[in-house]
């Protein structure tokens, strides 16, 4: 008799347990959802990374370690530190920008063409072919990828600018102190 009334209350705190963490769980993970989608709204995560600024952190046999800067939405979560592949379809380019005065220059004969709505207008940039060997620990890189790496810890580059500086982390927008 004993022993049927210890298995009723082991499987009643059993019931208990189960219905009680349900009844909490699926209204505090709404909640959540909630809370992420307005918060979503205010501070919107990028839905994909083909292209992002990175910082090279160490360059191996083929491949270099780069560290990404941190989202500015508390919402995205994905690896700060990444592997990146370089075959030898990977474009490496060197991007050196153009003294001001001849961008001008360049940007001045361009409008005095005309040129339509959807022309192209010129770059402020020199593009040159780097070699892999010349990637260093410390260059600032924009790396492009074929597909979505926004989650992925390592992948293949289809393509590495090189311009030198590491990455600036994106800011809010905040306004200038009031002039004295």
């Amino acid at each position: 008799m004993q022993q049927k009334e210890i298995v009723r209350i082991i499987v009643g705190v059993l019931i208990a347990f189960v219905v009680g963490y349900a009844a909490g769980y699926v209204p505090e993970k709404q909640k959540n959802d909630d809370l992420r989608a307005r918060v979503g709204k205010v501070f919107p995560g990028m839905s994909e990374m083909k292209e992002f600024g990175a910082t090279i952190k160490e360059v191996r046999a083929n491949s270099i370690i780069v560290t990404v800067p941190p989202s500015p939405s508390p919402l995205d979560e994905y690896p700060l530190e990444r592997e990146v592949a370089v075959t030898g379809a990977t474009k490496i380019i060197l991007r050196t920008p153009l003294a001001p005065s001849a961008f001008q220059k360049i940007f001045t004969e361009f409008m005095a063409k005309s040129p339509s709505p959807t022309s192209t207008p010129p770059s402020p940039f020199i593009e040159s072919t780097l070699a892999f060997k010349d990637l260093k620990a410390g260059d600032g890189i924009t790396i492009k990828t074929a597909s979505d790496v926004k989650f992925a810890s390592s992948f293949e580059a289809k393509e590495i600018i090189e311009s030198g500086t590491p990455p600036v982390p994106a800011l809010p927008n905040i306004p200038p102190p009031p002039a004295q």
